[in-house]
C-alpha cells in the first residue's frame, strides 16, 4: 500500500493507476467527459491523460469518443468520452 508518509515507495503499475483514475471520473460523473473534465476530476497532468485515453479508446476499446461538443470552459469543440458500448454490455450479464 502506497502511503504518503513514506516517498520511497514506488508505484509498481503507474499506467495501470491512471487508467483507474479515468474509470473512476466517469463513475463519478454518469456521463461523457472531456481531457478537461478528467485533468479537473483525476489530477493527471493533460499529457499522460491525453495517452492514457489514446490506450483505452484505440487499443483496449474500453472508451469511446461518444459526441464532439463545444468544451463549457473554452466554446471550441471537443471530444467527449464515455465507456464503450461493448463495455456496457459486458456490465449488465
Amino acid at each position: 500500500m502506497i502511503t504518503p508518509n513514506n516517498p520511497n515507495q514506488k508505484i509498481n503499475n503507474p499506467k495501470g493507476s491512471e487508467n483507474k483514475a479515468v474509470y473512476k471520473a466517469l463513475l463519478i460523473s454518469k456521463k461523457p467527459l472531456t481531457r478537461r473534465q478528467f485533468n479537473e476530476l483525476s489530477g493527471l497532468e493533460i499529457g499522460n491523460l491525453c495517452r492514457c485515453l489514446h490506450d483505452l479508446v484505440y487499443k483496449s476499446k474500453t472508451l469511446q469518443i461518444a459526441k464532439y461538443a463545444p468544451c463549457g470552459t473554452t466554446g471550441k469543440t471537443v471530444q467527449h468520452f464515455y465507456f464503450s458500448d461493448s463495455l456496457k454490455l459486458k456490465r449488465n450479464d
